[in-house]
């Protein structure tokens, strides 16, 4: 008897988790090595004791000496009772407790009582809830503030265009009707007048366009990308007539996005790609794809005049531009909305370049 009881102290003592074995009247019959250290008691002064004798009077509630009875005597089992307990080194900790009735045949012989310390969890779920509530509330203002931007776009948008339209209106009037009256400077200057509403006209288009792009209800698909980007490719070739434009396609791999979106992404590189190899003899871009780590990356590479990749950073900002008005029309939208299109399927974009070394763009969405 004395050898059996050694070997299942020899077992229990193997045990992490601190353990006592209880009796049917809830006197301590066995603990481990790990409920020694953590309570810092000895077997001697334990075993034959009542549980609730045991420590500083965690163990003396009524709750739970009643379910630790319902135990031994209904087989119940007791899961995840939750009691604090004052160390003097430790501080408070949070104690954890599982138990179930040991027995033979019909008869409950013991209870198994199994503690775990769970004071670090119980902190980390209650930072998690506290972040989560953060993430919550600046979640939803965000969604407020990019709610009111939107409006704020709009609203500008429209009251800008009436104006507008009267500007360029009382330009072409004075242009018409008094034409032979007005000496070169005046229709020089109604000529820049008249140049720079449109350009204000294709900026808001631009601008409600990149508002757009965020609030447009995404639809996936498989998309034949080689099919998409040949069409864009003939759209803004046929724009410049009389130029040497080579192009070449290479793979494009099929890709799950929004058709419409990303035939605007193509729309706004290969328009960039044909407009600043304006200044070469012969264009020449190359478009390419290929799976890789678990991505569909897509390229387009020009032999045009490039950019200095010092300013690289201003490239996806709205209204920032890395050439000037005069030199290649543009309003600075472009390449934003890439970048907003490409995030929102997830993916990413980048861009490589030298000073009159033409430039590469790439954007990788995700595969599947």
């Amino acid at each position: 008897m004395q050898r059996a009881r050694r070997f299942a102290e020899s077992i229990i003592d193997t045990v992490r988790a601190p353990l006592v074995v209880l009796d049917r009247d809830l006197r301590v019959l066995m603990i481990n090595r790990a409920f020694r250290q953590m309570f810092a008691v000895t077997t001697r002064e334990t075993i034959g004791r009542p549980l609730a004798a045991l420590g500083t009077g965690q163990w003396d509630r009524p709750d739970l000496h009643e379910l630790l009875v319902d135990v031994a005597t209904r087989y119940t089992e007791l899961i995840d009772v939750e009691i604090e307990h004052e160390f003097p080194i430790l501080g408070r900790r949070v104690m954890l407790l599982n138990a179930r009735a040991m027995h033979s045949e019909h008869r409950s012989e013991a209870i198994l009582l199994a503690i775990e310390d769970i004071t670090e969890r119980r902190a980390a779920e209650r930072d998690l809830r506290a972040l989560a509530g953060s993430l919550t509330t600046r979640t939803r203002q965000l969604e407020e503030l990019n709610h009111e931007l939107d409006q704020f776009t709009m609203s500008v948008s429209h009251d800008l265009r009436a104006p507008l339209r009267a500007i360029d209106g009382f330009a072409a009037v004075l242009d018409e009707d008094c034409d032979d009256q007005l000496p070169d400077e005046a229709r020089q200057a109604i000529a820049a007048i008249r140049r720079n509403t449109t350009r204000m006209a294709q900026l808001i288009d631009d601008l409600l366009g990149f508002s757009r792009s965020s609030r447009q209800e995404m639809r996936l698909a498989t998309v034949d990308m080689a099919r998409l980007v040949r069409a864009v490719v003939d759209d803004a070739v046929a724009l410049e007539p009389g130029r040497a434009i080579d192009v070449e396609l290479g793979a494009l791999p099929e890709v799950s996005c929004d058709a419409n979106l990303i035939r605007q992404v193509w729309i706004n590189l290969v328009g960039n790609a044909v407009k600043y190899t304006r200044r070469r003899e012969r264009a020449r871009i190359a478009i390419g794809g290929a799976v890789e780590n678990g991505e569909v990356v897509y390229r387009i590479e020009d032999n045009g005049v490039g950019f200095d990749m010092a300013y690289a950073a201003r490239l996806f900002g709205v209204f920032q531009r890395l050439h000037r008005a005069d030199e290649f029309e543009g309003t600075g939208v472009g390449l934003a909305l890439v970048q907003r299109i490409v995030r929102r399927h997830g993916g990413r974009v980048w861009a490589d370049a030298r000073v009159d070394g033409g430039a590469s763009f790439g954007f990788a969405l995700p595969r599947g």
